[in-house]
């Protein structure tokens, strides 16, 4: 079958790209032709003299290089479709395509994409020859614009196969089209990056830290000064260092890989984000997460894990102290994920049997949602 991919690749963001390149890599894997369809919303198209970092002074070569490393990336490990700038581009390409996936990602987040939303709910497939798939998706919030919901519960009910991220997106689906989704994970966790990690970047132990959000930013400083006094290493602070440049090494240049190698190697990561955590969980990292501004996909992701204490919500000096004592014992983490990433991969490979019908968990009985998968 020949698949294309609806996804925020254009995104220079480390979480995207990557779970990009997993997905298209498992797709594959299952024998289809994949690319990923090349659009973005109106205004959110980054074009080629964009995000240099010319406008941040001496920090422009680190950022530029980060520019580089991220598109390098795109061209060597993503295969695209043509460019899609209008609707009718979309149609056309959908039309080359056995089936579109939408995911995965906060796709379905209108204060993110509010110009072009419906986009991602694939309302340019056309039927009966294009199958429409979910693979993760997620709204990120659950407080979305009432016009965006209400043209959302339709297109959501075209869907050939329904899958989302997390309980809150399966929740709102419910609300708004009477489908209970599968809840599938991530794809970066269903992939081990062979072939993309690089050597140990240090010779010395030190701490990542890593976050996307300037919420609650002194909730995690408190946190990265608090680990670095107990352990006694350096922080170095991947990507933009924020409020707390001055106090610790920042990264800037890191593409994806190196920012995958930076965690892969560090002896203690702390993070706001998703697929920081992911990164933690997958490399077998101790960690602390704190909470920022969208929490709900962490919370379910920690659950699946059974590391919801490793959730921060307010500093405290006592839970930290206790957290850090305590080895994560990730001989049962991988126990609890193993089903659901065979789950997941059942979820994928049904979804893109053309013979198979909607292979969702049942439409009548949402209260199976409410416990982990198998």
């Amino acid at each position: 079958m020949n698949v294309g991919i609806l996804t925020f690749h254009w995104a220079y963001n480390y979480g995207s790209l990557l779970q990009a390149y997993c997905l298209c890599k498992v797709v594959r894997n299952l024998g289809h032709n994949v690319q990923i369809i090349d659009w973005a919303p109106p205004g959110n198209y980054v074009h080629w003299w964009q995000q240099w970092g010319v406008r941040y002074g001496r920090q422009l070569p680190a950022r530029a290089l980060r520019r580089v490393r991220s598109d390098r990336f795109k061209r060597r490990n993503l295969s695209f479709t043509k460019r899609c700038a209008s609707v009718q581009d979309l149609v056309r390409v959908a039309g080359d395509q056995d089936a579109v996936i939408v995911g995965s990602d906060q796709l379905w987040n209108f204060h993110i994409v509010p110009a072009a939303g419906t986009a991602y709910f694939l309302d340019f497939v056309q039927s009966p020859r294009g199958r429409r798939i979910s693979y993760a998706a997620c709204f990120g919030d659950r407080q979305q614009p009432q016009n965006a919901l209400t043209l959302a519960g339709p297109l959501l009910r075209r869907f050939d196969s329904l899958s989302v991220r997390d309980e809150m997106s399966a929740e709102l689906v419910y609300e708004l089209s009477g489908r209970s989704p599968s809840i599938v994970l991530d794809p970066t966790l269903l992939d081990d990056f062979s072939g993309l990690l690089r050597d140990r970047p240090f010779k010395q132990d030190y701490i990542a830290a890593y976050f996307i959000s300037r919420d609650h930013i002194s909730l995690g400083a408190r946190i990265m000064r608090s680990m670095k006094e107990r352990l006694g290493i350096p922080v170095i602070v991947i990507g933009d260092a924020h409020a707390v440049t001055a106090e610790h090494r920042s990264v800037l240049s890191a593409g994806p890989l190196e920012w995958l190698t930076l965690l892969r190697n560090a002896a203690f990561i702390c993070t706001d984000s998703f697929h920081g955590t992911v990164a933690a969980i997958k490399f077998e990292r101790p960690f602390l997460t704190w909470q920022g501004k969208r929490p709900d996909r962490l919370r379910s992701l920690l659950a699946a894990s059974g590391l919801q204490e490793r959730l921060i919500s307010e500093y405290d000096a006592s839970v930290i102290d206790r957290l850090t004592g305590i080895a994560i014992d990730y001989k049962k983490v991988k126990q609890r994920l193993e089903p659901r990433i065979r789950s997941s991969m059942r979820f994928l490979r049904e979804a893109l049997d053309c013979s198979a019908e909607w292979s969702g968990v049942s439409e009548t009985d949402y209260s199976s949602l409410q416990t982990p998968l198998p």
